[in-house]
């Protein structure tokens, strides 16, 4: 979409994000805060080291949900752990949306920026934050042109000629006088542009205007309209867009409006009442058509949404004709259902697909579940939500779920209710993984009595019970819990939850000394997750064995670990990511390759300090001391007691049965933030030392580059700039550093980078050669529009070849998935960006700890994000 009218605020608001951590910008609805903040946020991407995190608070109504919002949607398990994040990797944090909790968001973030140094926050809001230090921008309509002038290049006419040509209308000169009176009449309210463009298919532009006229304008003017004309203007393009639809379709619309997130086509359906798929889609084809609902793909599937303000807009219609009980009611009725059927496909197998489904209903679940607890009588639809909710609780959704469900069993105590049992497993789980291992106990034995009246509990409860006991080092009784919560599983045909069990069970046999028999259950798991299509199955057995071979070879185990690693970053499998880091840390100290252990303890430092997990925080404290004791650090003995401190809950925990025992002695447990910092200071320290100790001191002048170079000598990467040499471990990052030098100022897209074209299977692929070349062909022409009309400034050109690139690459990437089967993975592009940014960041520090003069240079010159380039000022003759 074409970014009108707006470089002068841009440039504005790009330079107030270099100088000030707080920067909000405000504005009625519709005026483009979203838009202005968006494009901002991907100009300044390059700068954060860990780009752009969005937090998007339309989801939420109230102000108890601000913090569980802000830390569930930044990937921290809770708003506690949020604060205490030791990270000092900066990051721009959008929150946007924020004037209808302000009170909330204000304290959140004023909490956040006094706890955390790394992060900028960008907020957009009808109103300040009125915090300290807050920086505004205020955004106004778009210029309009004066009384009397014709002018298309007036930024209000460029806005409405623009949307008006994607809506497939073509305007002469002579129409052009019309144009502008018209966004006269609107008062440059870009939304308000949007709407009418959009009716140029079906109407003239003089009928449009006559709509916008004097006479029709007064019956928009009644005194709960009142106030600055751009707010008119806005309620009367909405309320006139929507008048043009049919009945029909404003109460479809209308209905629309009880969605707390995003929603599909058949959830639409359900809550509209449409007789047929067919009709529903009708609808919202009418609907997207006059800008009233947008549309995105995740994954494989299309979900809807409505802005906020077209939310707030059909609510009130709701209210007005005294509905919004009765919708409400067709809406919570629908996610239970929906809950219910998430539920059924998750007793088969666990595909990426669906997590990515439910963590997108997320937010439509607990809407429900407050809903309910306000206003049901008996707990059947409540305890239905909140059991779908289990899913979500690993990816940092713990405390949101752990208080919302202590609010349900609370409101309905009964202990043989149907269902409660399954909503306590449910909360018990929130707890462990929160590390309240006695409250999670405790309710765990209040519930398994009455486990057979629920679904799930039979399962779940005895699979949490086996965690906890886990976590205390008590192996044995463990062992017992998880071949339970298996026998259980399969009583029920639960077969994802057995499998998952099954590969806890197998590491606690590797603990006690049976590791044939643990392997041999880990290759039947991954044999049945294999033929089930199970992605996550399938990725976390394959690294439960790695990590049991550990044992048995480290040096074997190694190229297991690194594919493990790679699947669970494309999968957006957090909690695989750090344990196949962890057990990459182990194999290299085992082999007492002390400098790429030193490294990879901090690229896992790094990752679990910047999602603030707490449970995998212990296995990186715990590494880090392993790392100094080895060193003979004084520091290893209280990052030891610090790890001993923390709850033990990591998914390949062997609490008294470690690979690597963690350092005897005395030493003081700090705080987690200290922590972090000591063990970051002494790995940095260790690894520049390890950087320095294969750097040739003695390289003759002879032997020198002519010019800055980037090459591999051997394993290593030799780096040479400003009369300066170092070498370099190899690294991904460094690869990718190197074919960016190759090619100053071209954009390479993150999956490129990132190798999504490769067959990583040795059983087939989905497509074959030729349409694999014809898929690869058609990228690479589409890589050349894009390039060609960014050039010429055409955007609009650009973003249609942008979406069509991205949607190729998307289908080629699952096509090319593992064992030729469907890569059930959502927003792939998403997850390239964040790996190979996290990547190519990493190398860049590590060459600026060797050579701070090239560091800077390729800080300030490498642009990262979905496109990748490198753009120095002034051009560099590399040596490659």
């Amino acid at each position: 979409m074409v970014f009108v009218g707006r470089t002068t605020e841009l440039d504005h608001l790009a330079d107030r994000l270099r100088s000030r951590r707080l920067v909000t910008v405000i504005g009625p609805g519709g005026i483009g805060k979203t838009t202005l903040a968006r494009a901002a946020a991907a100009r300044m991407a390059g700068t954060f080291e860990h780009g752009v995190l969005e937090i998007d608070l339309t989801r939420i109504d109230d102000d108890d949900e601000v913090e569980h919002a802000l830390a569930g949607q930044l990937g921290f398990p809770s708003f506690a752990a949020l604060l205490d994040s030791p990270t000092d990797q900066p990051a721009l944090l959008l929150i946007d949306n924020c004037e209808h909790v302000v009170d909330a968001v204000a304290g959140a973030v004023g909490r956040l920026l006094a706890a955390c140094a790394a992060p900028t926050v960008l907020a957009t809001s009808r109103a300040p934050l009125d915090l300290p230090d807050e920086s505004l921008v205020v955004l106004g309509p778009l210029e309009v042109p004066a009384p009397e002038q014709i002018d298309a290049d007036v930024p209000a006419v460029r806005l409405f000629l623009d949307r008006a040509t994607d809506a497939g209308s073509v305007f002469d000169a002579d129409q052009l006088s019309t144009v502008c009176e018209l966004v006269r009449r609107l008062d440059g309210v870009p939304l308000a542009l949007d709407i009418a463009a959009a009716r140029t298919r079906s109407m003239s532009l003089d009928e449009i205007l006559h709509r916008f006229g004097n006479d029709d304008l007064s019956v928009f003017d009644r005194p709960r309209y009142r106030g600055a004309a751009r707010h008119r203007s806005l309620r009367a393009a909405i309320e006139w867009s929507y008048e043009l639809l049919t009945m029909d379709d404003q109460q479809f619309f209308d209905r629309l409006g009880v969605f707390r997130g995003p929603f599909t086509i058949e959830m639409a359906r359900s809550v509209a009442g449409e007789s047929t798929l067919e009709a529903t889609q009708a609808r919202m084809e009418a609907l997207i058509d006059a800008s009233l609902v947008t549309a995105e793909t995740i994954g494989t599937v299309t979900w809807y949404r409505l802005m906020a303000t077209l939310r707030s807009f059909a609510s009130e219609r709701l209210n007005e004709r005294d509905v919004l009980a009765s919708t409400m009611e067709r809406f919570v009725d629908h996610a239970v259902q929906a809950g219910r059927e998430l539920i059924e496909h998750s007793k088969p197998t666990w595909p990426a697909e669906l997590l990515l489904r439910l963590l997108a209903f997320h937010d439509n679940l607990a809407a429900a579940t407050r809903w309910c607890l306000d206003h049901d009588d008996a707990p059947d639809r409540a305890f239905v939500a909140l059991t779908a909710m289990w899913g979500v609780i690993h990816q940092s959704r713990a405390a949101e779920v752990e208080q919302l469900g202590g609010r349900v069993i609370d409101r309905w105590p009964d202990r043989d209710a149907p269902g409660w049992a399954d909503a306590a497993a449910t909360i018990a789980t929130a707890r462990f993984i929160m590390g309240r291992l006695d409250d999670a106990e405790h309710l765990v034995h209040e519930a398994l009595p009455v486990a057979d009246r629920s679904t799930f509990a039979p399962v779940t409860l005895r699979r949490v019970l086996g965690q906890i006991r886990q976590a205390r080092g008590e192996a044995s009784s463990s062992l017992d819990s998880f071949d339970e919560a298996v026998r259980e599983a399969r009583r029920r045909s639960f077969d994802a939850l057995a499998m998952e069990s099954i590969v806890f069970g197998a590491v606690l046999l590797a603990d006690l000394g049976n590791v044939e028999e643990a392997l041999a259950r880990l290759d039947d798991v991954r044999n049945e997750a294999e033929q089930a299509g199970s992605d996550i199955s399938w990725i976390w057995a394959a690294t439960a064995d790695a990590y049991v071979r550990l044992r048995v070879d480290p040096r074997e185990a190694i190229p297991a670990i690194e594919t493990c690693l790679e699947l669970a970053r494309g999968a957006g499998y957090p909690a695989g990511v750090s344990s196949n880091l962890r057990s990459l840390a182990l194999a290299h100290l085992l082999l007492d390759d002390l400098g790429t252990a030193v490294a990879v303890t901090l690229d896992l430092l790094e990752e679990t300090a910047r999602r603030g997990a707490v449970d995998e925080l212990r296995e990186a404290l715990s590494l880090s001391s392993v790392v100094a004791d080895r060193c003979r650090d004084e520091r290893s003995a209280d990052l030891a007691a610090t790890a001993r401190s923390l709850p033990s809950v990591s998914l390949l925990a062997s609490v008294g049965n470690e690979i690597l025992p963690l350092p005897t002695g005395a030493g003081t447990a700090l705080p987690v933030r200290e922590a972090v910092h000591q063990a970051r200071s002494l790995l940095r320290a260790q690894l520049d030392t390890a950087d320095r100790s294969v750097a040739p001191h003695d390289v003759r002048a002879d032997d020198l580059p002519t010019k800055p170079s980037l090459r591999q000598v051997g394993e290593l990467w030799e780096v040479y700039f400003d009369d300066r040499t170092a070498l370099l471990r190899p690294s991904k990052g460094i690869q990718d550093l190197a074919r960016l030098l190759a090619e100053p100022h071209r954009e390479i897209h993150c999956l490129d980078l990132m190798g999504a074209a490769v067959v990583a299977s040795d059983t087939g692929t989905l497509i074959d050669d030729d349409a694999r070349r014809q898929y690869e062909q058609r990228i690479r022409d589409l890589q050349e529009q894009i390039d060609e009309a960014e050039a010429d400034h055409d955007l609009v050109r650009a973003e249609r070849a942008t979406a069509e690139l991205d949607l190729l690459v998307e289908h080629l990437t699952a096509a090319m998935g593992r064992g030729g089967a469907n890569r059930r993975s959502g927003d792939t592009a998403e997850r390239a960006r964040s790996a190979v940014t996290q990547r190519i960041r990493n190398s860049i520090r590590r060459i600026g700890e060797a050579l701070p003069a090239l560091g800077g240079h390729l800080d300030a010159s490498v642009q990262t994000g979905v496109y990748c380039s490198y753009r120095p000022e002034s051009a560099i003759d590399w040596e490659l």
